[in-house]
């Protein structure tokens, strides 16, 4: 009979003990409390219970409750009544197959409750851990705040606790801890310890931790007690951690998604969700959707926000309509063109007329549900013959010129020209100076029409009060910034353009009036040299071609 019951026993405690073993919590039991001092009798189920209450949420213990008890013990006629010395308690102990027992008892002296509470290790019967509470209140203070104090303090949450001296053994002991896989971050008590697993933590002092593994989105957890003079081997297998994520839209009722997978509408809250990367997109008709990648610690509680916007129309006509639109530097298509579903932002717009080297340019800023429309204009036709600038010709236009020139006509169409004509190598310079000033006049006029454009967009949202005051301040300085840039490019645009005003006179006058003095030798060949220019205009308005030659 009596092994029918015992076994009856481990089956009944065996979910128990399970449960405390994969949550890392000890398994325990807790005696009645004794009344003394002139404590009422009538309180000791109050506060026992009390006590094994506030020792199950310290979430180090995992305690078997009152009716277990009993109906275990009851099995085997044992009388929990006349349970009180360290030696009963650690039979109850064995019967119940549980690793500590909790004893004590709540005495009064005077206006002062004393509450004393002791663990004991069942299987080797030694009193591990003894704390008392003293409180100077009425008793039902006692079982609101004190019996919490006691409990938090028996599992080692608050002050340090105090350890029974043994005779011979040291009050300090080691933890050997394994994890796997290896490598994991060690936290005792919730303090990061260093180096990883396998890792030997020595001069301990005894009493119970909490051991917690993280590596990466991996984590495990248990409970130890250290027993003085010991070392416990603590081996934990590593799972993947858990967080929380609550979801919410504006506005609300939007399909959220989560790694492509639909799971409900705004607001959600997934309890428990896998730690590490996750791809969340919410979705609304007449919104944009909305899609970004979060990151979830281990244990943490996020709360994720997404304000979704209504999509703005662009749409672009030209004259002709031949015009190809880039936006962002991409290609979108030919005008006429309708762009919906983008996205309130910056966008420079770019369209690409054919037979036209320069570009329309054209930076803007789309706001939510905005529906814009542009009209793109040609630049000034320019011709082009070699990959290089030559003139400007209206379509249609023809002309022929064929003409020897003197050294000074030379230099007056390219500059140095006519030096070179007249055997003077310092022509060279002349031309290379000049085409220096020339190019640097025209990127200098470029960069001034761009920064100019910068400027008045920016400019625009300062003066827009729809937008924060921050965005408004943030293109002030950004105006200041381009306007900066406009006058260094304005600058360079004088001082460029002066001198290649300067290079082209200074030519003029060495090829008409030094190149003369410089001897027979060197015009004598004046009539020898010349310059063939030809402007042929294509018919039906196709592009006119330019030719130049040099003849010696």
């Amino acid at each position: 009979m009596r092994r029918l019951a015992a076994l009856i026993s481990i089956l009944v405690l065996l979910p128990a003990m399970i449960a405390a073993q994969t949550g890392g919590r000890f398994n325990i039991a807790v005696l009645d409390l004794q009344m003394a001092g002139g404590v009422p009798e009538g309180n000791r189920v109050t506060f026992s219970d009390r006590l094994r209450l506030e020792l199950d949420h310290t979430g180090r213990f995992s305690v078997i409750e009152r009716n277990t008890m009993e109906d275990i013990l009851g099995e085997q006629s044992f009388q929990l009544s006349d349970c009180s010395t360290d030696e009963c308690a650690v039979e109850v102990g064995r019967l119940l197959g549980v690793e500590r027992m909790i004893a004590g008892s709540i005495g009064k002296v005077g206006q002062t409750y004393s509450i004393i509470l002791r663990m004991i290790d069942v299987g080797s019967g030694r009193v591990l851990i003894q704390r008392n509470v003293d409180c100077k209140c009425p008793i039902d203070e006692v079982l609101s705040s004190s019996i919490r104090q006691a409990a938090r303090m028996i599992a080692g949450l608050d002050a340090e606790t105090v350890l029974l001296p043994r005779a011979g053994v040291a009050r300090r002991g080691d933890i050997y801890i394994k994890s796997d896989p290896e490598g994991a971050s060690i936290y005792i008590d919730g303090e990061l310890q260093e180096g990883v697993t396998p890792k030997l933590l020595e001069s301990l002092p005894a009493g119970i931790y909490t051991i917690r593994l993280e590596r990466h989105n991996l984590t495990g957890s248990s409970s130890v007690f250290v027993s003085p003079g010991e070392m416990v081997h603590l081996e934990v297998k590593l799972e993947r951690g858990k967080s929380s994520l609550k979801l919410i839209s504006e506005p609300l009722e939007a399909v959220v998604f989560l790694d492509e997978q639909e799971i409900g509408r705004t607001p959600y809250t997934i309890v428990e969700i896998a730690a590490g990367r996750h791809q969340v997109r919410f979705s609304l008709p007449g919104y944009l959707d909305h899609e970004e990648t979060i990151q979830l610690k281990v244990g943490e509680e996020k709360r994720f926000a997404a304000r979704l916007v209504k999509p703005a129309t662009l749409e672009i006509t030209s004259s002709p309509d031949s015009a190809e639109v880039f936006i962002d530097g991409k290609l979108r298509g030919k005008v006429p063109l309708k762009l919906e579903g983008l996205a309130p932002g910056k966008y420079k717009i770019t369209a690409r007329f054919p037979g036209h080297s320069r570009e329309w340019v054209k930076r803007i800023r789309l706001r939510e549900g905005e529906r814009l429309s542009l009209a793109a204009t040609p630049p000034a036709a320019w011709l082009v013959s070699d990959s290089r600038t030559a003139g400007k010709l209206e379509p249609g236009s023809t002309g022929t010129a064929r003409k020897a020139f003197s050294p000074l006509l030379q230099s007056a169409i390219i500059p140095g020209l006519g030096n070179l004509s007249a055997n003077q190598p310092r022509g060279l310079l002349y031309m290379i100076g000049f085409g220096v000033s020339v190019a640097a006049a025209f990127y200098s006029r470029y960069e001034f029409d761009d920064y100019s454009s910068k400027y008045e967009y920016h400019i625009a949202e300062v003066m827009d009060s729809r937008i924060s005051y921050s965005e408004r301040f943030d293109h002030y300085v950004n105006a200041s910034h381009e306007y900066d840039s406009m006058k260094n490019m304005s600058n360079l645009n004088r001082a460029a353009i002066g001198t290649a005003a300067g290079i082209y006179l200074w030519s003029l006058f060495d090829a008409g009036v030094l190149a003369k003095r410089s001897g027979s030798g060197e015009t004598g060949r004046e009539s020898e040299t010349g310059l063939e220019l030809g402007l042929r205009g294509m018919a039906d308005g196709a592009a006119p071609a330019l030719t130049v030659g040099l003849r010696w």
